[in-house]
C-alpha cells in the first residue's frame, strides 16, 4: 500500500517501475488516503484536503506511467516540464488498486479511471462494506466502464517475490492458509484477470 496522497507521484513513478521492471511486469499497487491525520501537515497537506492531494497525485502518477515529456501544474507538486520518469513500467502502466475500508472518494476515484477497489478486511461493520462497493460500483458504470471488470478484493496486501507469479502464489498461499485457519477458515490466493 503506497500513501499517495503524502508522497511525491514523480518519485512513486520511478520507484514502483523499478520494481516493475526487476518482477517483469507483475507489479499491481495499491494506494490510498492513509488515515493518520496527524501526518498531514508534516507533508504540506492541510486539513481537509488528504482527498484532493491523492485524485491529483493519482492522475500525474498516469500520466507519468503512461506518456512521456510530461508538463504539469498543480496545488500538491510542484511544477513539472517535459519530464520522462525513468525507469519506465515493463510492458505498460501496472494494475493500481485504490484501497480503502471506509472512504467514499477512493471508491469514486477508482470507479471514475476503471482501476479495481481493495478493502482492508474485518476493522469495519459489514454494511460499511456493501456500501462502499456499490457506490465503487455504480460510479464505475456511470464513467462508462464494462461493469464486469469492476474488480473488487479484501483482504491485506502482502509480497511474495518469486521467479514467477505461480511461484509466490504457491509459497503465499502455504502461508496466509496457515495464519488464516486460525481464524476464519482456509484463505484463498488469487490473482485477478487482466
Amino acid at each position: 500500500m503506497s500513501v499517495l496522497s503524502i508522497l511525491d507521484p514523480l518519485r512513486v513513478a520511478e520507484d514502483y517501475a523499478t520494481v516493475d521492471q526487476l518482477s517483469r511486469g507483475r507489479l499491481e499497487l495499491v494506494i490510498g488516503n492513509g488515515n493518520e491525520l496527524r501526518q498531514l501537515p508534516m507533508f504540506g497537506i492541510g486539513d481537509g484536503e488528504q482527498r484532493d492531494a491523492l485524485a491529483e497525485k493519482y492522475e500525474l502518477l498516469r500520466r507519468l506511467w503512461r506518456e512521456e515529456n510530461v508538463s504539469w501544474q498543480g496545488r500538491f507538486r510542484g511544477e513539472l516540464t517535459g519530464v520522462t520518469s525513468l525507469p519506465r513500467p515493463y510492458a505498460g502502466a501496472p494494475r493500481v488498486w485504490h484501497g480503502s475500508a471506509t472512504t467514499l472518494t477512493s471508491a469514486e476515484l477508482a470507479g471514475r479511471w476503471g482501476d479495481p477497489l481493495f478493502s482492508a478486511d474485518a476493522i469495519q461493520p459489514r454494511d460499511n462494506y456493501t456500501v462502499l462497493i456499490d457506490h465503487y460500483r455504480q460510479r464505475y458504470a456511470e464513467h462508462g466502464h464494462d461493469p464486469r471488470f469492476a474488480y473488487v478484493a479484501a483482504g491485506a496486501g502482502f509480497l511474495y517475490p518469486a521467479d514467477t507469479t505461480q511461484e509466490a502464489a504457491r509459497r503465499s498461499g502455504r502461508r496466509t492458509n496457515r495464519s488464516s485457519r486460525s481464524s476464519t477458515g482456509p484463505a484463498t490466493t488469487r490473482r485477478a484477470t487482466r
